[in-house]
């Protein structure tokens, strides 16, 4: 479709809405990724498209001045924004930029599950009492303990039909062989001080400690590193994560482009280049024995993330890492660490 003049007539509407539909339909069941409010997320998309295209019709352009600091911090809104520009540009027969994508991107990261979700803890409450005692055990959960999202309460026969992928633990009032990989923690229906406390032990160092000691792997610790440039850093991660299996030889070149394309460090000494992937997610430190010029910053400590979409407690984990890195204290502590362990307590405590 080839578009002329500086309105959009119902049909290019109708295509409109049609792209947002396929691509928003294709992230839920690809990626497994929810949305609060999809009816919002496809109007707010609309309007800021015809928009963004009655601009183009008219070959006014605009930059973003938060280009690169959207596409390193928001990396999946972003994937997600490049899935739908592919379809827009295919179809409007048009060139969506990086300044534009950077714009729609906001759109996704604003409706992402997770902007109040990502930060919580998924729990299945399973109990053995009736509507009445499960109904008081959610309504204690929930006022005790706000980071906990209660996905559903159920009775223990219906646990074995239950997806436990998004799940971090499971609550039960009963007492059963556990034939999950969650961990299950047992509490009384009327949830007693010493449940509550486990429960917290639980919040606060088993689901994140556990993942992070996935997610990060000894041989995937590096110190004390004299490269010289942005290119041979991610080289050097990026070999790695091909001699184990974790990135096909392709995906290289593609980061290199993606980084010179947009930078992905962060200031404060801090750079998290990060790529997607189909397998295990899989994170890899480098800190450099001297700071170097990445871009517009000096870098020093590189988190390299090789990302699978479905893996939220890895997408959840992505934030706490911008955050312990926006503290100077922080970076300046973890840039002279020397070992792993003494990393890893840093990065979790």
């Amino acid at each position: 479709m080839v578009l002329g003049g500086g309105t959009i007539v119902p049909d290019e509407k109708a295509v409109i809405e049609q792209c947002i539909e396929v691509v928003i339909k294709k992230i839920q069941k690809e990626f497994n990724e929810n949305f609060t409010q999809v009816n919002d997320l496809k109007a707010s998309l609309g309007n800021h498209i015809a928009s963004t295209i009655k601009r183009l019709k008219l070959g006014v352009t605009v930059e973003n001045p938060l280009k690169e600091l959207i596409q390193s911090r928001y990396f999946m809104a972003t994937y997600y924004t490049y899935m739908l520009t592919e379809e827009l540009n295919c179809a409007f027969n048009i060139s969506l930029d990086d300044h534009e994508v950077a714009y729609l991107a906001l759109h996704f990261e604003a409706n992402i599950e997770g902007k109040g979700m990502m930060n919580k803890v998924s729990v299945l409450v399973v109990c053995g009492g009736g509507i009445g005692t499960s109904t008081v055990l959610k309504s204690k959960l929930e006022s005790n303990f706000p980071q906990l999202y209660i996905q559903d309460v159920l009775p223990y026969y219906l646990l074995k039909k239950q997806d436990l992928t998004n799940i971090d633990f499971i609550i039960s009032t009963l007492y059963f062989e556990n034939e999950t990989d969650k961990k299950v923690i047992h509490v009384n229906p009327i949830l007693c001080e010493a449940d509550s406390e486990r429960i917290l032990q639980m919040i606060r160092f088993g689901t994140n400690q556990e993942h992070v000691q996935d997610l990060f792997l000894e041989e995937f610790f590096f110190t004390d590193a004299e490269f010289q440039t942005r290119e041979e850093c991610l080289i050097f991660l990026t070999d790695r994560l091909i001699s184990e299996g974790f990135m096909l030889p392709v995906v290289q070149q593609e980061v290199l482009q993606c980084e010179e394309i947009s930078t992905t460090e962060l200031g404060n000494l801090t750079a998290i280049p990060h790529c997607i992937t189909d397998q295990q997610s899989r994170m890899i430190v480098l800190i450099l024995k001297k700071p170097i010029q990445w871009k517009n910053e000096k870098v020093q400590l590189i988190f390299f993330g090789c990302i699978n979409p479905k893996d939220k407690q890895s997408k959840r984990y992505f934030p706490q890492i911008y955050k312990k890195t926006s503290q100077t204290a922080w970076v300046n502590e973890a840039i002279n660490q020397k070992q792993f362990d003494t990393f890893m307590n840093l990065l979790i405590m």
